[in-house]
């Protein structure tokens, strides 16, 4: 943290203003990143449950094969 006894009333003001709105920008971004990341996730959940879909009509393919 800079020394802030130079500054005049107006420039601290000034300075806590700028700090909100990257603030609130940052909080906006943090919100829009785990959304994505929500939506990632169901992608790769709804993958796993179509892999797995799958190896089991394999298994039982293999199987009828074998028997």
């Amino acid at each position: 943290m800079e020394n802030l006894s130079g500054h005049t009333k107006t420039e601290l003001l000034k300075m806590s203003g700028d700090i909100k709105l990257r603030h609130d920008k940052l909080k906006k971004e943090i919100i829009a990143d785990t959304y994505e990341m929500e939506e990632i996730e169901k992608r790769i959940n709804d993958k796993v449950a179509e892999m797995q879909e799958l190896e089991r009509n394999y298994v039982e393919i293999v199987e009828k094969l074998m028997g």
